[in-house]
């Protein structure tokens, strides 16, 4: 069917590599309401340089480039949500302006972006300005914290067998 966008907030327009954007950095919309998720292309043949996080030791030149870049491993994403990673709960200016006082929770994107994990989820609106607005990537989020709960359960597991063993030891001893 046709394409119908009705927001003061925003417009479809056309990008650089043939899709269409929807609003911009600065001309968010309120809110996306859907009736299914969203699925996001995660096909192998749409990417390129990919590695894998359990691979602690990889580091190559790929096309040219270092994956200086690609380092973190899943116990940098466990140290992050640890250590790094400060939940708040928010209201956002725009939501009171138009009379909503719903609470939002989340993370402020200045508190982590100057982390090792963090730099990777945290974008600036325009990568020429600092002081432009931030927003983060949603699925390097969430995938983020599913390598720090795969490390947390892999910690686990060797803390148990390391107890079953001593256990069983001192059992053996009796």
């Amino acid at each position: 069917g046709p394409l119908f966008i009705c927001s003061s907030a925003g417009d479809v327009y056309p990008q650089s590599n043939g899709g269409l954007g929807l609003g911009t950095g600065s001309l968010r919309f309120y809110g996306i309401n859907l009736v299914n998720s969203p699925n996001v292309s995660s096909d192998r043949r749409m990417k390129t340089d990919i590695h894998y996080l359990n691979n602690q030791d990889e580091s190559e030149i790929i096309n040219g480039r270092s994956t200086i870049n690609m380092n973190i491993t899943t116990r940098d994403m466990r140290d992050f949500i640890k250590d790094d990673l400060q939940l708040a709960s928010y209201r956002y200016n725009n939501n009171i302006d138009r009379e909503n006082t719903s609470v939002d929770y989340g993370f402020i994107a200045q508190d982590i972006l100057y982390t090792k994990v963090g730099s990777e989820i945290v974008q600036l609106e325009d990568k020429n300005d600092l002081d432009s607005n931030l927003s983060y990537n949603q699925n390097n989020y969430v995938s983020t914290i599913a390598g720090a709960l795969q490390e947390e359960i892999k910690i686990r597991d060797e803390q148990i067998a390391n107890l079953e063993d001593t256990y069983s030891g001192a059992k053996e001893l009796q």
